[in-house]
């Protein structure tokens, strides 16, 4: 049914998807149908692509799907959610499992993995994007350093708020 399966390795926080249930043939399926240009998920996954799991809770049971969006868009604090989704072939596309996780150290095929008990179908990729939300917040770190450095270093008082670009204060005479 799907030619891949991709178990993604999801940081707490928001995670920029924008998913909506989609009446299909045969049930409501939840699939994701943008993704935001700051999403930690980009290159993860991809617009029409079907959640079918979280946290190990099967979501395309209606009883089920109803709840995935409010799931997946809770600021949860749980250190990690795992997001299973499903990517159906494209016309002409070959099938290529481990292409989703190019440039991810953590990324691993289990090949002991099988759908519906068909040993010839591609083994779900993993993602772990903890290493990733790591070095980020690092750079965002060092980032706001130097900008308070160069602040430090200018003539004219400055205010920096950490949630948006520093604003220079208005001189009163």
């Amino acid at each position: 049914m799907y030619q891949d399966i991709i178990d993604v390795h999801c940081p707490p926080g928001t995670l920029g998807v924008t998913l909506s249930q989609i009446c299909g043939t045969e049930v409501r399926k939840t699939t994701i149908t943008k993704i935001n240009r700051g999403s930690v998920l980009r290159r993860l996954v991809k617009v029409d692509d079907v959640v079918l799991a979280l946290d190990g809770v099967d979501v395309t049971k209606p009883a089920n799907n109803e709840l995935v969006s409010k799931m997946v868009a809770a600021k949860s604090q749980n250190p990690v959610r795992i997001l299973r989704v499903g990517r159906r072939k494209r016309q002409g596309a070959l099938s290529n499992s481990g292409s989703v996780a190019a440039g991810s150290k953590r990324a691993s095929l289990d090949s002991s993995h099988s759908r519906n008990g068909d040993s010839s179908s591609s083994p779900p990729v993993t993602v772990d994007l903890t290493d990733e939300v790591d070095k980020l917040r690092e750079e965002n770190r060092r980032l706001q350093e130097q900008l308070r450095l160069a602040l430090a270093s200018s003539s004219s008082p400055v205010v920096v708020n950490n949630n948006d670009s520093p604003k220079r204060r208005r001189r009163t005479p």
